[in-house]
């Protein structure tokens, strides 16, 4: 609970709450991109991960959509934002 704590925490207006989630949001790469390229999966999915597990955790897009869409360092990602 709240009263838990001995500094008294607010939360930011609503329009700040799940800022990206929100229709029309226009993401940024907060993260810094330091252009440093994975290995492959296989490489470095956990050893003890069944078969199953290895194939729901998978990438989800092929390299060649990184090849051409990967981040660059101060990066805007630059998109439509209309519905």
């Amino acid at each position: 609970a709240a009263s838990d704590f001995e500094q008294v925490f607010y939360y930011a207006e609503d329009y700040h709450q799940q800022y990206l989630a929100k229709p029309g949001a226009r993401p940024y790469c907060s993260a810094q991109p330091q252009e440093v390229p994975l290995p492959p999966y296989s490489e470095w999915a956990p050893a003890d991960f069944s078969e199953e597990a290895r194939e729901r955790h998978a990438p989800k897009l092929p390299e060649a959509f990184w090849d051409k869409h990967a981040p660059t360092p101060h990066c805007v990602i630059r998109a439509p934002h209309d519905p």
